[in-house]
């Protein structure tokens, strides 16, 4: 009967240790996750101030997923396969081959 007791009570210290230990990673887990996003806030808020002093606007090539940083005198901005990049004012491409950036907000 002591030995049944014995092993009992260590089985149920044994699962009290495991879930302290789960609790703790959660907790970790939980902290960790935070911290890392607020950086993606404050490195999104520094994205656009920087692009507010420089003057500059963030595209995305849409089939290669690149990101640019390009002068903000455009509405548009084009990108072609041998990489060259262009902005107009409308919707229309610059010439066959040409394919619209996506602009970051």
């Amino acid at each position: 009967m002591v030995a049944r007791d014995n092993a009992r009570s260590q089985e149920l210290r044994n699962q009290v240790l495991a879930a302290i230990a789960e609790n703790q990673r959660q907790t970790s887990d939980l902290i960790s996750s935070s911290y890392w996003a607020q950086q993606a806030r404050y490195d999104e808020i520094s994205r656009k101030r920087e692009n507010g002093i420089l003057g500059t606007v963030d595209v995305v090539n849409p089939t290669t997923g690149e990101q640019y940083k390009v002068q903000y005198n455009s509405e548009y901005y084009w990108i072609n396969d041998p990489g060259y990049m262009a902005g107009s004012l409308t919707t229309d491409s610059p010439g066959v081959g040409w394919q619209q950036m996506l602009r970051l907000p």
